[in-house]
């Protein structure tokens, strides 16, 4: 059923002008999509995971043209939970799951 579907749904975004986000060439209001990723700045994280979480995200987006000008700022958290999954005979821990979300 659903496989029938999806032409149909493909085709309707179509007619109203969707289009992938990291499609080649430019979009709609002439610019190239690694030059709008480019202007957004991505806001400071605290505790040293956040650092390194903010870091990738500057060299995915930032880096990829450098000395594009900022109109875009990205905030955002780093939230790492932790979840007891096994513990051994003698009572220690053998597994964790740790789930970050952000």
């Amino acid at each position: 059923m659903f496989r029938r579907a999806l032409p149909l749904v493909a085709l309707g975004l179509s007619g109203c002008g969707f289009r992938p986000l990291y499609a080649p060439g430019a979009m709609a209001n002439g610019r190239e999509i690694s030059e709008e990723l480019a202007a957004v700045r991505v806001a400071y994280m605290g505790e040293r995971t956040g650092q390194y979480m903010r870091r990738s995200l500057q060299q995915r987006l930032e880096d990829s043209r450098p000395g594009t000008p900022a109109r875009f700022e990205l905030r955002c958290g780093l939230n790492i939970a932790s979840d007891l999954q096994g513990y051994r005979q003698d009572g220690m821990l053998s597994r964790v799951r740790l789930t970050a979300t952000s």
